[in-house]
């Protein structure tokens, strides 16, 4: 297997950085969405030196850039993160299995000898032997299998034939991790649910699934309103996972593009007036949730025929509540957007509505 060539090391140590703290995350989360990942691992490198390491999601953030950095050919970066993953006391990796594989392919790839070999091998075995089917596993088990690796090719086989039993396992994955929470309300299921929601976006994203697509994108749509609620109950401990938050708004926007040859939708938001009405019966319960409604945008930026694709609860008395007010609605440009360039018109336009415990919709 040849040696990556792109050995480019992310200096975070010696580097001035003078961005924001999270600047460039939804630059790496749209280098991801186009799948350039070598825009995405320069986007993780410039940032990794300007993150709070005592973030929550730390541990997701790092192994992602890791992820990307493997798929940019740039092993040096994602040793950095891997290692950081593997020797930090206390840090909640929730998939310790997949941060092992990374770090295992990373030095491979740095240094391909009979022994990094083995303890690569042997870290995809860990991994197949888990339940589900590890993207970053069966990515790293392809590339070592394509070099006529036979070790590497029954994993992929392996992984290979799970793939038909996807979708019922997340969505057990999903009720699992809604569950635990109900029980104790701690931070890990909303942890492993970041986590989650994270790998039904990879999957949905995946070429390979075509066939899966919208029904792992639905599920996707209800661990993203869950952990919105997740959000909302440990607001006292929890801040918003912006990276979540800003893949998925593009994620809507990838699923249903505007009509060929039209032109392109103007920057803009939805003015929410009237405001939702929290349900009386919710109110009275102190009932908390999330609806994410779709609708549709005239050219004039009247909303056409809402729809609600996830809600939490899923049959309370918050989607009429949502319903209702959607339908009177308007999509405004954003300051500056030029009309004759643009359009307010578009087919698809997800908004998120959270009703919290102070008894509004937030």
């Amino acid at each position: 297997m040849p040696v990556f060539r792109n050995l480019a090391a992310c200096l975070v140590a010696t580097l001035a950085v003078v961005a924001s703290a999270y600047a460039d995350l939804p630059a790496f989360n749209r280098a991801v969405q186009q799948s350039d990942f070598q825009a995405a691992a320069k986007a993780a490198c410039s940032t990794w030196g300007t993150i709070d390491r005592k973030r929550p999601e730390i541990a997701i953030i790092a192994r992602e850039f890791a992820w990307m950095a493997m798929l940019a050919n740039r092993p040096v970066d994602a040793n950095t993160y891997t290692t950081f993953l593997t020797s930090t006391p206390g840090l909640n990796d929730t998939t310790p299995l997949t941060t092992n594989v990374l770090h295992t392919w990373a030095g491979f790839s740095l240094n391909d000898t009979p022994e990094t070999r083995a303890v690569f091998i042997a870290a995809l075995r860990a991994s197949a032997a888990g339940p589900g089917v590890d993207l970053v596993a069966l990515a790293a088990a392809n590339e070592l299998a394509a070099t006529g690796d036979e070790a590497a090719m029954t994993i992929v086989d392996d992984l290979r034939g799970r793939r038909a039993s996807l979708v019922k396992q997340r969505h057990a994955e999903l009720i699992a991790i809604i569950n635990a929470f109900g029980e104790k309300r701690e931070a890990k299921p909303y942890l492993t649910m970041i986590q989650l929601d994270q790998a039904l976006h990879s999957e949905a994203m995946n070429p390979a699934w075509a066939d899966l697509r919208d029904q792992l994108f639905e599920l996707h749509d209800q661990a993203w309103a869950w952990r919105v609620v997740m959000e909302s109950v440990l607001r006292g401990s929890r801040t918003p996972y912006p990276l979540a938050d800003a893949q998925h708004r593009e994620d809507m926007s990838l699923r249903y593009p505007g009509a060929p040859g039209a032109a392109p939708p103007c920057p803009g938001a939805i003015t929410m007036k009237p405001e939702v009405k929290f349900p009386f019966r919710e109110r009275k319960d102190s009932t908390t949730g999330a609806v994410i409604v779709d609708m549709g945008i005239d050219a004039l930026g009247k909303t056409v025929n809402p729809r609600i694709i996830a809600a939490v609860p899923p049959d309370s008395g918050f989607n009429d509540a949502v319903l209702e007010a959607a339908r009177q609605w308007t999509f405004g440009a954003l300051p500056g957007a030029n009309a004759g360039t643009c359009t307010l018109a578009r087919n698809h336009h997800a908004v998120t509505v959270q009703f919290g415990f102070e008894g509004v919709p937030q």
